[in-house]
């Protein structure tokens, strides 16, 4: 039987779990995908920050796109179990990326990566690199070379825009179901006009 490119990516790329501790003291489990053919050579960085509506969602399930990224790219990729809602609202998800990210910038040696890296995400996820790749483009603005965002949110004002209002009962994913995360993720008016989430 022929190999699918997802098994074929998985032969050639190794990871290492780590954790990475944010401010608040709480550990965020780091997984770095590195090419099997390359060793003890610095790598381009893309950091990918898992969807699921800041709700749902792990590395874990994104195991094979990873490691396909990681192969056909011939980079490293970094990804973050972050807490998710509603154990952990906003803005605890943003800022235990913030933190992971930062942690990555700062010790691209240790690590073995070169001084350029990607941001990039879906849905949620999708959010998540948007904004960090906002929060540090002024001090490592010569570091973060793009941003990859697959159908981020980036946008809970009210009125709703057209597009929201014509895809609303659209599957996988209704209109309802986004405000159902979007209530579990910001809590009160004042998160949803906060300038740092979208």
């Amino acid at each position: 039987m022929k190999k699918t490119w997802k098994h074929a990516s998985l032969e050639k790329v190794e990871h290492t779990d780590m954790q990475v501790t944010t401010r608040d003291g709480h550990p965020i489990p780091l997984r770095l995908y590195r090419p099997k053919n390359i060793e003890n050579k610095k790598l381009p960085v893309l950091i990918f920050y898992h969807g699921g509506g800041f709700v749902i969602g792990s590395v874990k399930g994104y195991h094979n796109l990873l490691s396909a990224l990681c192969d056909m790219n011939q980079c490293m990729v970094a990804s973050m179990d972050y807490r998710l809602a509603p154990k952990h609202p906003y803005p605890v998800p943003m800022q235990d990326t913030l933190d992971v990210t930062e942690w990555l910038l700062k010790n691209a040696d240790h690590i073995l990566a070169e001084n350029k890296f990607v941001f990039a995400g879906d849905s949620a996820g999708g959010n998540l690199a948007a904004v960090n790749a906002h929060a540090f483009s002024r001090q490592y603005k010569d570091r973060i070379k793009g941003q990859l965002l697959i159908c981020p949110t980036t946008d809970r004002n009210e009125p709703p825009k057209p597009s929201y209002i014509e895809n609303a009962k659209v599957l996988p994913l209704t209109a309802g179901m986004m405000d159902w995360f979007g209530d579990n993720y910001t809590k009160n008016a004042v998160d949803i006009n906060d300038p740092g989430l979208y």
